[in-house]
């Protein structure tokens, strides 16, 4: 498990896989029992998922897709996702992630090209499909990159595909509906809220200091998260908890219960009841394994 590591403005920093090129790929099969744990997130790439076999649930800003054998998904910057599967059934899939960056050599494309598809509110994500000509073009661009992982030649092959890529979302991403304003600021507040909770997880934080940073009742505070990452507020502070908590268990020989202070909570007993529910074992069978 990666830990999960948080830039100023609380989005996910990613580790690349080269130090000097914005680009993280995974290739991997989950096997529906050692499935890999996904929280709500978002960051300032561009993120691509494309399923090999099986399928997987898929949610942006809360709206749930269902990605099935051979179709993918590309998600703009800025929003809220995250990955989950009901039935833990088995996948495959490839993870591609380029930051924009990538395209901005030039400042007339930088200012032409990748601004207004960033900031375009049209463009929260496309599902692609292998039946739908240019979406299948994007589908074999990222498998094509996926194949190149290794060559001497691979970020010549990721920089010439992530450019065609672009230009066949640019030409393309005035046909998505918008998000409504009251689903927009919604987000914002979302934003503002799950911030607020990485940045002070290691503290005691209640309902009304989240719902606070949202600027929003408590009720409000728990519908909106409810609607974007299906879970209310403490159940994701506390799933945000077990996360940031896994890199201990296996990094570290820190105690049960040192580890548990150090990721906020209240006490090693309590810390254990939770994590046994989230992964099905307790945090000193987990660091067996």
């Amino acid at each position: 498990m990666n830990q999960i590591i948080l830039n100023e403005d609380s989005s996910e920093r990613l580790e690349y896989d080269m130090p000097d090129f914005p680009v993280y790929l995974h290739h991997d099969y989950e096997d529906g029992v050692n499935s890999r744990v996904t929280l709500s997130h978002w960051h300032h790439d561009i993120e691509f998922l494309i399923i090999l076999q099986g399928h997987i649930m898929y949610n942006i800003n809360g709206t749930d897709i269902e990605l099935n054998t051979g179709e993918g998904v590309v998600v703009n910057a800025r929003q809220f996702h995250f990955e989950h599967s009901e039935d833990k059934s088995p996948c495959e899939y490839i993870c591609l992630i380029i930051h924009p960056q990538l395209l901005c050599a030039n400042e007339y494309v930088r200012r032409s090209f990748v601004e207004p598809v960033l900031s375009n509110r049209n463009f929260e994500y496309f599902h692609l499909h292998p039946g739908v000509e240019w979406e299948n073009e994007i589908l074999k661009a990222v498998i094509e990159v996926d194949k190149a992982k290794g060559a001497v030649t691979f970020p010549l092959v990721v920089e010439s595909n992530f450019t065609y890529i672009w230009q066949r979302i640019f030409e393309h991403v005035s046909n998505i509906d918008s998000l409504s304003p009251k689903k927009r600021q919604q987000l914002a507040m979302l934003l503002d809220m799950t911030g607020y909770m990485h940045k002070h997880y290691t503290e005691k934080i209640s309902l009304s200091e989240i719902a606070g940073h949202g600027n929003v009742c408590e009720s409000t505070c728990t519908a909106i998260f409810k609607n974007f990452t299906g879970k209310t507020p403490i159940i994701y502070l506390n799933d945000y908890r077990l996360k940031k908590s896994l890199d201990y268990l296996v990094t570290s020989d820190l105690s049960i219960s040192e580890i548990s202070e150090l990721t906020g909570f209240n006490g090693a007993s309590y810390y254990t009841e939770q994590f046994k529910k989230k992964y099905g074992c307790s945090p000193t069978e987990y660091r067996k394994r």
